[in-house]
C-alpha cells in the first residue's frame, strides 16, 4: 500500500512538472514576440542567456557544487552552448519579429522529427525502422504544409523566418547527437557551464552589432528578456533534469505536444493572433508524426541529451 501510494504521489509530482515545463516553454514564443518589438534579436538572446546563467550560477552555489575544471568538460559546454542555446535563441528571437507566436510554437515541435532523421544517419544504434520513417515523413508533410504556400511567393522575409525557426529545431537535434558523446557532469554544473560560454559568445558580438546602450527597450521588453531568461531557460534546465531522473526520458518527451499547442493558445488568448484551420491540420500532422514515432519504438533520442532551452 505504501509503495502504492509513494508511485501515485510520484506520478502526481511529474505531471505538475511536466505541465509547468510545458508552460514555460509554451510562453517563450509570445514573450519573445512582445520583446523583439523593441530589443534586437542579438541583444534579446544575450539578454535571456546573461540572466540564466546568473541564476544558474546561484543555484550551483546553493548547492555546494563547483564549475568544472577539466578541459574536455569545457570543450563539451562550448558545443551545447552553440548548438543547444546560441543559435536556437538568436533564430527564434530573429524570425519572430515577422512571423506570430501560434506559428513559431508549430514549427519549433518538428524538433523530435529532425532528431530522428539525423540520427539514423549518424548513430549507428538509431536506425529509423519501417513504423518511425511513416511517422517522420507524416510530421515532415506537416511541416510542408504549413510553409508550402509561402515558398511559391518566392524567398521573402515570412519563408526566411520560417526557415531559420525550424534551423533552431535543427541545432538542436545536432547538439543532441553530439551529447551522447561528452564527458559526464553534475547537470547543474553543466547548465551554469553551457550558459557562460553562452554569454563569453554573444555579448562581445552584441555590444558590436547592436550597442545595446543606445537602445530604447520597453518596460514590457525588458521584463519579457528577465522572465525568458529565468523561466524558460534556467529553471525549466533544473525541472527537467529532475523529471527525467525521477520518470524519465520518455515522460519528458510529452511535453514535443503539450509545447505548440501552449504556444498557439497563449498567442491567441494575449496577442489577438488569428489561428486557421490550415495552421491547426498541419500541428495535427507534425504532432501525429510524433505520435507515431514513439509508438513505433518507445526509445526516444532525444531524451538522452540534456535539456534544452526554447
Amino acid at each position: 500500500m505504501e509503495t502504492e501510494l509513494n508511485e501515485k504521489s510520484g506520478l502526481g509530482r511529474g505531471v505538475l512538472l511536466l505541465v509547468l515545463i510545458a508552460l514555460a516553454w509554451g510562453s517563450t514564443f509570445m514573450f519573445t514576440k512582445i520583446a523583439v518589438a523593441s530589443v534586437p534579436p542579438l541583444t534579446l538572446a544575450a539578454g535571456r542567456i546573461t540572466v540564466a546563467a546568473l541564476a544558474l550560477l546561484a543555484y550551483v552555489s546553493f548547492r555546494g557544487h563547483r564549475l568544472p575544471v577539466l578541459r574536455a568538460q569545457w570543450a563539451s559546454a562550448c558545443v551545447f552552448a552553440v548548438f543547444l542555446l546560441v543559435l536556437p535563441i538568436v533564430l527564434l528571437s530573429w524570425a519572430q519579429q515577422f512571423i506570430d507566436t501560434a506559428l513559431a510554437g508549430i514549427l519549433v515541435a518538428s524538433l523530435p522529427l529532425i532528431t530522428l532523421a539525423l540520427a539514423h544517419v549518424f548513430v549507428a544504434d538509431e536506425r529509423l525502422t519501417i513504423g518511425r520513417l511513416f511517422g517522420v515523413l507524416f510530421g515532415f508533410a506537416g511541416v510542408i504544409a504549413l510553409i508550402g504556400p509561402e515558398a511559391l511567393k518566392g524567398l521573402g522575409l515570412q519563408l526566411m523566418a520560417q526557415l531559420a525557426l525550424l534551423g533552431g529545431p535543427l541545432s538542436y537535434a545536432i547538439g543532441m547527437i553530439v551529447a551522447r558523446r561528452v564527458p559526464p557532469m553534475a547537470p547543474s554544473v553543466r547548465a551554469a557551464s553551457v550558459a557562460l560560454v553562452g554569454c563569453a559568445i554573444l555579448i562581445p558580438v552584441t555590444l558590436i552589432v547592436d550597442r545595446p546602450w543606445t537602445l530604447l527597450p520597453t518596460p514590457a521588453a525588458m521584463a519579457s528578456t528577465v522572465y525568458l531568461g529565468l523561466v524558460p531557460t534556467a529553471m525549466t534546465m533544473i525541472l527537467s533534469f529532475e523529471l527525467i531522473a525521477t520518470r524519465g526520458a520518455t515522460f519528458m518527451s510529452l511535453t514535443n505536444y503539450l509545447v505548440p499547442c501552449t504556444a498557439v493558445s497563449l498567442g491567441w488568448l494575449f496577442l489577438g493572433e488569428t489561428i486557421s484551420a490550415h495552421m491547426l491540420g498541419a500541428m495535427a500532422a507534425i504532432l501525429g508524426g510524433i505520435a507515431v514515432t514513439t509508438l513505433a519504438q518507445p526509445r526516444s533520442v532525444h531524451g538522452a541529451a540534456p535539456p534544452r532551452a526554447r
